[in-house]
């Protein structure tokens, strides 16, 4: 079940691309909104995103750089670590679009109302502020092979084979 792209109204004028991925499902399934590395949405965020509709999630993977140099960037593009600084700037605008993309979750029937944030590389502090200041339920971090989870109760890390 591929994925589409679709635009997300932004609170604060607007709008951002967000690549969708809805699972065939009666049910109420919940969401996982993935944050990107600094490359973007690009084919492997859109792969990640498939597979795990395959497995019965709502996928969102928003375009957390629509504000400067949108859409993905190849891993040998320089403009990657421009529009990616300076970060806490970035980083704190970008904090709104993940909000906005769970609050458009919440416009499907589909969703049960629970999502996770999960961050990959450059995504990191994405997901770890979803629990604390933006609304998700849970929080997962990737970087180098190595992932973090944290859902509300007790967090655990390691080396999971990534």
């Amino acid at each position: 079940m591929p994925g589409k792209a679709t635009n997300i109204r932004s609170s604060d004028g607007g709008e951002f691309s967000c690549y969708l991925v809805i699972p065939e499902t009666e049910d109420p399934v919940p969401a996982i909104v993935l944050a990107s590395a600094v490359h973007g949405v690009d084919a492997d965020i859109r792969v990640i995103a498939d597979e795990f509709a395959a497995r019965g999630f709502i996928v969102a993977a928003p375009d957390l750089f629509w504000r400067s140099i949108p859409g993905p960037l190849s891993r040998h593009d320089d403009r990657a670590a421009q529009r990616s600084q300076p970060r806490l700037k970035k980083i704190k605008v970008g904090e709104r679009d993940m909000a906005d993309t769970l609050a458009y979750l919440g416009t499907l029937p589909k969703f049960n109302g629970r999502a996770a944030a999960m961050g990959l590389c450059y995504g990191g502090p994405y997901a770890i502020l979803g629990p604390k200041r933006l609304g998700y339920a849970v929080h997962v971090v990737t970087k180098d092979g190595k992932a973090s989870i944290d859902v509300g109760e007790k967090a655990v890390g390691g080396d999971f084979g990534c």
